[in-house]
């Protein structure tokens, strides 16, 4: 199970013993192994009362955040990577291990069904929707998802639509998600041209927000990607507005004026933009998508695209549907 929300695929997300975040499973826990978790719960204080909590990292506590405050009962400062590789060569020469084989396998098997049933119900939500226009996330997410190649690199930079993207596109290979660590919005398409310089055989998608779209340098970064010749490509997720911060503007003010009039202030992005454009005029080709069943041949041209060294942006005009 990774941290709420994280900022790298730490585990292969479609392997049997992936789990997706729960708390009140964390919460139960008798046993908590934390390899180099920055924040596997917080806050820090809300440590799981009847769980032993053992840390694998490089140092402890942690130098580079100095307030960051969890306690474990075994830390364990040694390399994570190799860490790990010795824990299970020292589990499979164990006695005890082969002779608790039987109740080891039941456990993955009710594992497996508990990852099946929860990443079945994501298809089949997602499959609901597969004609619904104005496209709705879950449909988009999921189609991006079955059309993106196995080697394919995310950089993301979505607010509501972060938790659907990790678990609706399940990424295997190591480095192929990535996303801001901080909590501010801008730098998503800095983190998709990083990825394509250090990884420049693996096609880059750029998913953004339409919010966070307007917070990125877009000129400046598009510019970067057509003179160094960094192909990337930009996922525009167009709902229209703000939905993030309008959201949370009811949950925190239920009674405030928002609610009552139904105006929201600087919510909407209006009127909407034509995305594509912005590839156009750096040398790229632009796609705006508003038939759900041409999601995947947006791709297929990006990724022709990318043969030609050229970056694509792909608008898709979603509904303003919120998954969280």
């Amino acid at each position: 199970m990774e941290s709420y929300r994280p900022a790298f695929m730490n585990f292969p997300r479609t392997h049997p013993l992936y789990l997706h975040h729960d708390a009140k499973a964390v919460d139960a826990a008798d046993l908590i192994l934390m390899v180099d978790a920055v924040t596997p719960w917080y806050p820090a204080g809300k440590t799981p009362k009847n769980a032993k909590a053992i840390s694998i990292a490089d140092e402890f506590p942690n130098s580079r955040l100095p307030y960051w405050g969890y306690n474990v009962d075994l830390a364990l400062v040694a390399p994570p990577a190799s860490t790990l590789g010795q824990l299970v060569k020292k589990a499979k020469a164990s006695e005890q291990v082969a002779a608790n084989r039987t109740s080891y396998e039941q456990r993955l098997a009710r594992t497996r069904e508990q990852h099946d049933s929860y990443f079945s119900k994501l298809k089949d939500e997602a499959q609901k929707h597969a004609n619904a226009t104005p496209i709705d996330p879950r449909w988009a997410v999921y189609a991006l998802g079955q059309a993106l190649p196995a080697n394919a690199v995310i950089s993301e930079e979505t607010t509501v639509y972060r938790g659907l993207i990790q678990e609706a596109i399940g990424r295997e290979q190591t480095q192929s998600y990535f996303a801001r660590v901080t909590g501010g919005l801008g730098v998503g398409l800095s983190y998709a041209l990083g990825v394509k310089l250090a990884l420049p055989d693996r096609p880059v998608f750029a998913l953004i927000g339409d919010g966070a779209f307007h917070y990125n340098a877009v000129p400046s970064c598009l510019g970067v990607a057509e003179e160094y010749r960094l192909p990337i490509h930009c996922v525009v997720f167009n709902n229209g507005r703000y939905l993030s911060m309008e959201t949370s503007l009811i949950k925190y003010f239920p009674d405030g004026a928002a609610k009552q009039t139904g105006v929201h202030f600087g919510a909407e992005i209006g009127p909407r933009p034509d995305y594509q454009h912005y590839a156009k005029a750096h040398g790229g080709e632009g796609f705006r998508v508003t038939n759900p069943q041409e999601i995947k041949g947006a791709v297929e041209q990006a990724l022709k695209c990318e043969k030609e060294g050229k970056l694509t942006v792909i608008d898709l005009v979603l509904s303003d549907f919120n998954p969280r």
